[in-house]
Parts: structure tokens; sequence; C-alpha cells
């Protein structure tokens, strides 16, 4: 059995004890690294491990599956081609999978390994924007969704992040990504201290994605606890005049 495997079923019997919780919290960081153990203890020993979605994951897929069914689904028909990248583990992958082939992407192994085993007719890789680009090749995809991840992407590694998007979508593709709204950052009480999280605004994300070559389709956004939280996006990949390919 692998480390994951028996982090998961001790987490499951003996970790009410906050002392044993705190030790395995450390042991996961010591096996895996800071960054990798916060998401395996969120996704697959925690709060989120669910294997279907949460209330406010529910939220989201509402405003994704209708973007889907009113523009990707309408151009491209319902055998699509679908990247989820930053897929955790897999509720939003298993939800796709009704409109296509649907590959989900994480760089966490103990979080893929847990949604392998969460939805094992499925296709989960580890990895990154630049593995599944390489791995998949150049336009190879009809959508890419990406939810609840770019807050966590480095601000430097922003722009190479949009161009691998842009980069593996076909002619015609769409991007689909949610993300908190930066405008509230201030307002709303962190429920997890995450790695890396920086928030963007409305305009931030409009202005990266349209000098990454995507033209902005809709945008919606989606309310938590009486705050507008969310942001929604669907774009278009966009030619090299700034046309629809």
């Amino acid at each position: 059995m692998s480390w994951v495997g028996l982090s998961r079923r001790l987490s499951l019997g003996i970790m009410k004890n906050k002392y044993i919780r705190s030790l395995h919290k450390l042991v996961n960081r010591l096996f895996y690294g800071r960054n990798d153990a916060f998401y395996i203890d969120l996704f697959v020993n925690g709060e989120m491990s669910s294997p279907t979605a949460l209330p406010s994951e529910k939220k989201r897929w509402e405003v994704l599956g209708r973007f889907i069914e009113e523009a990707v689904v309408r151009e491209h028909g319902d055998m699509l081609k679908i990247l989820d990248l930053g897929c955790g583990r897999g509720w939003m992958s298993n939800l796709l999978a009704k409109y296509g082939e649907v590959v989900g992407c994480d760089p966490v192994s103990g979080v893929i390994e847990y949604a392998k085993e969460l939805y094992p007719a499925l296709t989960f890789h580890v990895g990154t924007h630049e593995r599944m680009l390489q791995q998949y090749g150049p336009g190879s995809m009809h959508l890419v969704v990406s939810s609840e991840v770019i807050e966590h992407i480095p601000l430097s590694d922003r722009r190479t992040y949009i161009e691998n998007i842009h980069a593996i979508l076909g002619p015609r593709g769409f991007c689909i990504i949610s993300t908190p709204r930066g405008e509230v950052e201030d307002n709303v009480p962190r429920g997890f201290d995450q790695p890396v999280e920086n928030w963007m605004t409305e305009q931030e994300v409009a202005t990266l994605f349209s000098t990454g070559g995507f033209g902005a389709i809709r945008m919606e956004r989606i309310k938590v606890g009486g705050t507008d939280l969310y942001q929604v996006w669907i774009f278009r990949k966009l030619g090299k005049a700034g046309q629809q390919e």
C-alpha cells in the first residue's frame, strides 16, 4: 500500500485526536514537501475529499456546465476533447465526462492517486500545463477547464500558463476558468492557508487572457455567503490577427 493510501486510512480512523492529526501533517510534509502535503491533506484526507461535488463546487459547476452547453457544445458537438487542468481529486473531470473524452491533470501525485481511486474509468496524469502540451500536442483539445487554479500559479509563471493553454487548444477552442475575485479578497476570511495564493480582479483576468490570444465571451459571478466571491469566464481562442480561428 502506498503512503497516500495508508495516510487516508489513518485519517479515517484515529485522526480525530488533534495531536495525532498534527503529527500526521508533519509526516506528510517530510514525505512530500510543504506544497504537496497541503493538497494531500486537503483533497485526500480532509474537508475536500468527498467523491461528489461540495455545495460551493456545485454552484461553480452550474455555471460551467451552462457555458459548455451554450458555447462549446454548440460549436463542436458533444464529443469533445477536454483537459481539466488542475483537477484535484477529479470531481469536475467526472462531471465533464458527459461531454466527451476528459483528461485530468494535477502536479500532486498523491492527489492524482486518489482521483484514480475515485474515478477509475477516467484518465488522470501527474503533471502541469507544460507536460500536457508535450504529451498531447498543440491543437489537441476543444476545451480547457481550469477551476480555482490560476490564483495558485506563481505570478512569474502566469504568462506561460496562458500561452500553453492557447497552444493546446485547436481552432475555435475554448477555455473556461473560475477564480476568486480580487475585489473582495480583503473582506473574505481565508478557509485555507494555501502555499501560493494571489487573487485576481476581473480586470486582471480579462487583460491576462486578452493579451494571451483569447476573446472573452461571457463572465458570471457566483455568490457565496452573501458575497460575489467567484468569477467564472469563458474565453475563445483567437488567431494571430486577433480573430477567431
